[in-house]
Protein backbone atom coordinates (compact mmCIF):
# COMPACT_ATOMS: atom_id res chain seq x y z
CA UNK A 1 0.00 0.00 0.00
CA UNK A 2 1.34 3.58 -1.28
CA UNK A 3 0.04 6.80 -0.39
CA UNK A 4 -2.47 7.72 -2.66
CA UNK A 5 -2.77 11.32 -4.50
CA UNK A 6 -5.56 12.30 -1.73
CA UNK A 7 -3.03 11.51 1.26
CA UNK A 8 -2.83 14.65 3.40
CA UNK A 9 0.18 17.10 2.44
CA UNK A 10 0.32 19.81 5.63
CA UNK A 11 3.03 20.81 8.23
CA UNK A 12 1.34 21.44 10.66
CA UNK A 13 4.18 21.01 13.43
CA UNK A 14 3.75 18.43 15.83
CA UNK A 15 1.74 17.29 18.44
CA UNK A 16 2.81 18.62 22.15
CA UNK A 17 2.24 14.76 22.72
CA UNK A 18 5.25 13.67 21.48
CA UNK A 19 7.28 16.40 23.54
CA UNK A 20 5.98 15.08 26.38
CA UNK A 21 6.96 11.65 26.04
CA UNK A 22 10.14 12.72 25.80
CA UNK A 23 9.77 15.17 28.51
CA UNK A 24 8.97 12.22 30.91
CA UNK A 25 11.81 9.88 30.04
CA UNK A 26 13.86 13.22 30.54
CA UNK A 27 12.81 13.52 33.64
CA UNK A 28 13.07 10.42 35.11
CA UNK A 29 17.01 10.54 34.32
CA UNK A 30 17.56 13.86 35.80
CA UNK A 31 17.52 16.40 33.22
CA UNK A 32 16.10 19.65 33.71
CA UNK A 33 13.10 19.44 31.62
CA UNK A 34 12.11 23.39 31.94
CA UNK A 35 15.80 24.48 31.11
CA UNK A 36 15.16 22.38 27.93
CA UNK A 37 11.76 23.75 27.08
CA UNK A 38 12.75 27.07 27.44
CA UNK A 39 16.25 26.66 25.06
CA UNK A 40 13.61 24.71 22.27
CA UNK A 41 11.22 27.70 22.99
CA UNK A 42 8.27 25.74 23.80
CA UNK A 43 6.43 26.80 27.12
CA UNK A 44 5.82 24.35 29.81
CA UNK A 45 1.96 24.91 29.93
CA UNK A 46 1.88 24.20 26.68
CA UNK A 47 2.14 20.33 27.32
CA UNK A 48 -0.98 20.52 29.65
CA UNK A 49 -3.35 20.72 26.66
CA UNK A 50 -2.65 17.40 24.78
CA UNK A 51 -4.64 19.32 21.53
CA UNK A 52 -1.29 21.95 21.63
CA UNK A 53 1.02 21.42 18.86
CA UNK A 54 4.58 23.20 18.19
CA UNK A 55 5.59 24.59 15.45
CA UNK A 56 7.84 22.47 13.03
CA UNK A 57 11.10 24.78 14.06
CA UNK A 58 10.19 23.75 17.73
CA UNK A 59 9.94 20.42 17.30
CA UNK A 60 13.52 20.43 15.36
CA UNK A 61 14.82 22.56 17.93
CA UNK A 62 13.83 20.23 20.51
CA UNK A 63 15.26 16.81 18.72
CA UNK A 64 18.22 18.28 17.82
CA UNK A 65 18.70 19.36 21.56
CA UNK A 66 17.86 15.88 22.45
CA UNK A 67 20.29 14.12 19.70
CA UNK A 68 23.33 16.83 20.68
CA UNK A 69 22.62 17.30 24.40
CA UNK A 70 21.65 13.33 25.99
CA UNK A 71 23.12 10.84 26.76
CA UNK A 72 20.09 8.36 27.65
CA UNK A 73 20.91 4.84 26.04
CA UNK A 74 17.73 3.27 23.76
CA UNK A 75 16.42 7.54 24.19
CA UNK A 76 14.35 6.71 21.01
CA UNK A 77 12.80 3.27 22.09
CA UNK A 78 11.69 4.88 25.50
CA UNK A 79 10.42 7.89 24.07
CA UNK A 80 8.48 5.62 21.95
CA UNK A 81 7.36 3.68 24.30
CA UNK A 82 5.90 6.65 25.85
CA UNK A 83 3.98 7.49 23.39
CA UNK A 84 0.31 7.25 23.26
CA UNK A 85 -1.94 7.14 20.39
CA UNK A 86 -3.68 9.78 21.73
CA UNK A 87 -0.74 12.11 22.21
CA UNK A 88 -1.09 12.26 18.25
CA UNK A 89 -4.66 14.32 18.54
CA UNK A 90 -7.51 13.25 16.10
CA UNK A 91 -5.31 11.10 14.19
CA UNK A 92 -4.76 8.98 17.15
CA UNK A 93 -8.49 8.72 18.09
CA UNK A 94 -8.74 7.73 14.16
CA UNK A 95 -6.52 5.06 14.61
CA UNK A 96 -7.92 3.65 18.14
CA UNK A 97 -11.82 3.84 16.48
CA UNK A 98 -10.65 2.01 13.66
CA UNK A 99 -11.86 -1.91 13.19
CA UNK A 100 -8.43 -3.61 12.63
CA UNK A 101 -4.95 -2.74 11.90
CA UNK A 102 -5.47 -2.72 8.25
CA UNK A 103 -7.46 0.13 8.08
CA UNK A 104 -5.74 1.97 10.98
CA UNK A 105 -2.41 1.53 9.05
CA UNK A 106 -4.23 3.33 5.80
CA UNK A 107 -5.65 5.83 8.33
CA UNK A 108 -2.18 7.15 9.11
CA UNK A 109 -0.39 6.47 5.68
CA UNK A 110 -3.35 9.49 4.67
CA UNK A 111 -3.30 11.16 7.32
CA UNK A 112 0.70 10.86 8.68
CA UNK A 113 1.66 14.59 8.52
CA UNK A 114 -0.73 15.30 11.55
CA UNK A 115 1.62 12.86 13.27
CA UNK A 116 4.56 14.92 13.50
CA UNK A 117 6.97 16.86 10.63
CA UNK A 118 10.52 15.56 10.61
CA UNK A 119 10.02 11.97 8.77
CA UNK A 120 7.60 10.91 5.73
CA UNK A 121 6.93 7.16 6.79
CA UNK A 122 4.39 5.03 5.23
CA UNK A 123 3.25 0.86 6.04
CA UNK A 124 2.95 -1.48 3.36
CA UNK A 125 0.34 -4.24 3.94
CA UNK A 126 1.34 -7.56 2.70
CA UNK A 127 -0.96 -11.12 3.25
CA UNK A 128 1.72 -12.35 5.97
CA UNK A 129 3.30 -9.29 6.95
CA UNK A 130 3.45 -5.27 7.24
CA UNK A 131 6.90 -2.52 6.46
CA UNK A 132 7.46 0.38 8.10
CA UNK A 133 8.60 3.13 4.94
CA UNK A 134 10.63 5.78 6.43
CA UNK A 135 12.83 8.31 4.62
CA UNK A 136 13.93 12.07 5.90
CA UNK A 137 12.26 15.45 4.88
CA UNK A 138 14.11 19.01 5.01
CA UNK A 139 16.61 16.64 7.15
CA UNK A 140 19.15 14.22 7.28
CA UNK A 141 18.71 10.71 6.89
CA UNK A 142 16.74 9.37 10.25
CA UNK A 143 18.59 9.45 13.26
CA UNK A 144 18.64 5.79 15.04
CA UNK A 145 16.84 7.86 17.91
CA UNK A 146 14.01 8.96 15.51
CA UNK A 147 13.43 5.43 14.11
CA UNK A 148 13.80 3.60 17.43
CA UNK A 149 11.06 6.18 18.76
CA UNK A 150 9.08 5.50 15.43
CA UNK A 151 9.32 1.52 15.80
CA UNK A 152 8.51 1.61 19.94
CA UNK A 153 5.41 4.14 19.04
CA UNK A 154 4.21 1.98 16.41
CA UNK A 155 4.67 -1.21 18.16
CA UNK A 156 2.40 0.45 21.13
CA UNK A 157 -0.01 1.26 18.59
CA UNK A 158 -0.70 -2.23 17.23
CA UNK A 159 -1.12 -3.58 20.64
CA UNK A 160 -3.45 -0.99 21.08
CA UNK A 161 -5.57 -1.52 17.86
CA UNK A 162 -4.84 -5.28 18.14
Amino acid sequence: MTADPGTLKLNLGAPIGLVNAAINVLSTHGYDTDRILAECGIEGAQLNDISNRVTTEQYYRFNRYLIDNTSIRGLGLLQGSEERLTDYGLIGYALLSSENLRMALQIQDKYAPLAGPNYEYHTEVHDDHFAIVCRGIDAPLPTRWCVEGVLAAMAGAIRTCL
